[in-house]
């Protein structure tokens, strides 16, 4: 089979890479055929709706021998990168690689294309041995992007707001994943990647960020399976790109700007767009005791999933004068001892994915 011979074109930015190392967004090109191939097709996934299955376009990133590494031209999915709390969220744990490798990697490669892609032994995100065969970009400075990569996306899900990408900052081995930050198109440093916790007056808000996905993998073009969709015609000065496959026509069209440069006036900015609780504080009420009885009640705050309601007869709520309980509705009843007197206070509890998260207490009632 003929040898492949790589020609880079520095059109917005520099590779600065090899294989399985950082990269930049970059525009290379392969030589192949008397042209020079910026842009193919490989693989295929549901990207304007859930119905049919189209090709996916690739953005050729950086080059070693007949291993080319790619990144999705556009966006495909939309999702949080972690289940868990962000100074606990690694690559490996993460909920956006168990998507890559398991259901995209799955549903967008057939058997074949599958023997044409290199697995990355050690993730580009600590380093660790994750044998991945789908990644996410990398890149080795901050870089502006377009929020049109993650258009169809929007159409897709009918969605009322646009996402920036996620790509990853690598200064240097392992410290992205240290600080659990993710740069961003319109963001730096970055995000926390997965839950993270504010306080609100007296509400308490989790969220975690929604992110746009626009996957990344290793190819052996030598093995074939990938058509052009992008090419540069030196003669002419233009790139030429193929229509895909509801262009009736099937005739090339040309430009020549390329539509490739991607400058800081184009840039649109976004509302972040979170998967976000609220846990509200609680105000306790009481009715009237009985006996040696009293029943508690409260509103339900916010997204609690549970509450927890400690009451004792020390106001500091000493350890061994005071009992916890932990309560999936919104009242219950405490029994007393005569002529005591009692302290309460409650909260509301989150449970979601894989965290558990506290609103702040009510204040002090005393019964």
């Amino acid at each position: 089979m003929r040898k492949i011979k790589f020609i880079l074109y520095f059109l917005s930015t520099i590779v600065v890479s090899s294989l399985f190392g950082m990269h930049e967004e970059c525009n290379a090109a392969v030589e192949w055929g008397g042209k020079s191939i910026s842009k193919i097709s490989f693989g295929s996934f549901w990207q304007k709706d859930n119905m049919t299955k189209e090709p996916i376009v690739w953005d050729i990133c950086s080059l070693d021998g007949n291993v080319a590494c790619l990144t999705t031209k556009n966006c495909l999915h939309y999702m949080t990168f972690s289940d868990t709390w962000a100074k606990k969220t690694t690559w490996k744990n993460s909920t956006c690689r168990k998507w890559l490798n398991e259901y995209f990697y799955k549903n967008a490669f057939s058997t074949k294309e599958r023997e044409s892609m290199i697995p990355i032994k050690k993730n580009l995100f600590d380093y660790t041995e994750t044998n991945d065969n789908v990644c996410l970009p990398v890149f080795a400075t901050n870089i502006s992007q377009t929020s049109e990569f993650a258009q169809n996306v929007v159409e897709k899900y009918n969605l009322k707001e646009r996402f920036t990408y996620w790509a990853l900052m690598m200064k240097g081995k392992g410290d992205t994943i240290l600080e659990h930050k993710i740069t961003t198109a319109l963001s730096y440093p970055g995000e926390p990647i997965g839950y993270v916790k504010e306080e609100k007056g007296s509400d308490v808000i989790i969220k975690n960020r929604y992110f746009a996905i626009r996957p990344t993998i290793y190819v052996d073009l030598s093995k074939g399976g990938w058509n052009i969709v992008e090419y540069f015609d030196r003669e002419k000065g233009n790139w030429i790109t193929y229509p895909d496959s509801r262009d009736a026509t099937k005739t090339e069209a040309s430009s020549s700007e390329g539509g490739r440069i991607i400058r800081p006036e184009n840039l649109h900015v976004i509302k972040p767009q979170y998967k976000s609780f609220n846990i509200k504080k609680i105000s306790i009420k009481n009715s009237k005791k009985r006996a040696n009885k009293v029943r508690l009640k409260w509103k339900k705050t916010g997204d609690a999933t549970s509450y927890n309601l400690w009451y004792s007869t020390s106001k500091k709520f000493s350890k061994s004068k005071t009992k916890k309980l932990k309560i999936t509705k919104t009242s219950c009843v405490i029994k007393l001892k005569k002529s005591k007197k009692y302290y309460v206070k409650a909260r509301g509890v989150l449970k979601v994915d894989k965290i558990t998260a506290h609103g702040k207490w009510s204040k002090i009632k005393t019964i």
